[in-house]
């Protein structure tokens, strides 16, 4: 609400996952991972290039979160709480998990903008659809204000909180 009152665009993902939930017999989180599921930050990053397309006023490039395709073997990151438990059979725990199978919607004039994300471990999902559909001309994120990782090139540094110039 603060933030919402001094202008910042927010995005509350809980009540747009609920209001999604509907729409799936699947969670949003795997039953093996700490993160939300494919769906989920496939549903999320739409959301944001949506949101963003509405700010800029420009036209952005879009992509699908369907169809759905299930596995009954997760893959990575959605066994990352798995994997930290060090277990030894930890296909006990598998349950099905969804996959969007995305399509990049692009008619070839999109503008593509420059974005930098500043945030945690929650972002890593929404940079693989952003990075995988090519939405932005670069694109940099600050990952919990200690180390930017850029694409291009891909690589990442350590952050020197102080110098940091915004308006680049």
């Amino acid at each position: 609400e603060i933030a919402q009152r001094i202008g910042l665009n927010v995005l509350d993902t809980p009540s747009l996952l609920k209001s999604k939930i509907g729409n799936s017999p699947y969670p949003f989180f795997a039953h093996t991972g700490a993160h939300w599921n494919s769906q989920a930050s496939c549903i999320v990053a739409e959301e944001i290039m949506s949101r963003l397309q509405g700010s800029l006023g420009k036209k952005l490039i879009h992509f699908t979160c369907e169809p759905l395709k299930v596995r009954d073997q997760p893959k990575m990151p959605d066994r990352d709480l798995s994997r930290l438990c060090n277990l030894w059979n930890e296909e006990a725990l598998f349950h099905p998990t969804v996959y969007p199978q995305t399509e990049r919607m692009s008619s070839g004039d999109e503008y593509k903008p420059r974005m930098l994300f500043v945030g945690s471990s929650f972002v890593w999902s929404l940079l693989r659809y952003f990075d995988h559909h090519r939405v932005f001309r670069k694109r940099e994120f600050y990952y919990y204000y200690s180390r930017s990782h850029r694409v291009p090139p891909g690589s990442f540094t350590s952050i020197k909180r102080t110098p940091i110039d915004w308006e680049k």
